[in-house]
């Protein structure tokens, strides 16, 4: 597998095209810090549908939010700050 560097300034565009051809798709959302590996990682949300992930840029801050699960209290968000890097594999 390849993986590609999305430039910050294409963040906004690549997330809402991400979530427009893969909204409702299951997913599990794990989280992980620079010392874990992806095995070794918490996971939030196993088996949600997957709602939404944007980038806030403005101010420089760089979040990016993804949404999972259902409406109310089913709906499960997920706030990265300070995000240096967007891969995609």
């Amino acid at each position: 597998m390849s993986t590609s560097e999305i430039l910050r300034d294409k963040w906004v565009e690549f997330f809402k095209s991400f979530t427009g051809d893969h909204s409702g798709c299951m997913v599990t959302l794990g989280v992980k810090d620079r010392r874990n590996n992806h095995q070794g990682g918490a996971i939030e949300g196993r088996e949600f549908p997957l709602r939404d992930i944007a980038a806030d840029l403005k101010g420089k801050e760089n979040t990016v939010v993804i949404m999972v699960g259902g409406r109310g209290d089913d709906l499960l968000t997920h706030e990265i700050r300070t995000v240096s890097h967007v891969r995609f594999t």
